[in-house]
């Protein structure tokens, strides 16, 4: 399933673990960038975990799919700020997660409908500025 912008868009930008996330790897990346350039960063991104909301049900990236992935273009300010025009991608498998007990025990309970893991990717644009 790939989703962009939208509900799902404004869903993850406000989750503020991950926006912590963001900044600190867009702020890493300011400080040693020398002017206005592409922007490829991609790394493991951790949420919540729980059975409450959509985003403890999401929990954490996957590596084989892509992680997390900021993909764009930082525009170099004159006052030494960074203006990232990015798109954000979520990459996820939605599935039951052994490690979890609950999800052993969903999943077996739910066995009689037989339900499918499937691939998540949800992707949003934003602009975020950086001061270094």
């Amino acid at each position: 399933m790939r989703v962009y912008g939208g509900e799902w868009g404004s869903y993850m930008m406000a989750n503020r673990i991950l926006s912590a996330q963001i900044t600190s790897h867009l702020r890493k990346d300011a400080r040693n960038r020398f002017g206005t350039g592409p922007v490829n960063i991609r790394f493991h991104a951790e949420i919540q975990n729980g059975y409450k909301s959509g985003h403890e049900m999401l929990h954490g990236t996957v590596s084989e799919l892509g992680d997390f992935e900021i993909n764009g273009v930082a525009i170099a300010g004159e006052d030494g700020t960074y203006a990232y025009q990015v798109r954000m991608t979520w990459n996820d498998v939605i599935n039951p997660n052994p490690t979890y007990i609950m999800d052993t025990i969903s999943s077996g309970v739910l066995s009689i409908f037989n339900p499918q893991d499937y691939n998540i990717h949800i992707s949003w644009s934003q602009t975020i500025l950086i001061i270094p």
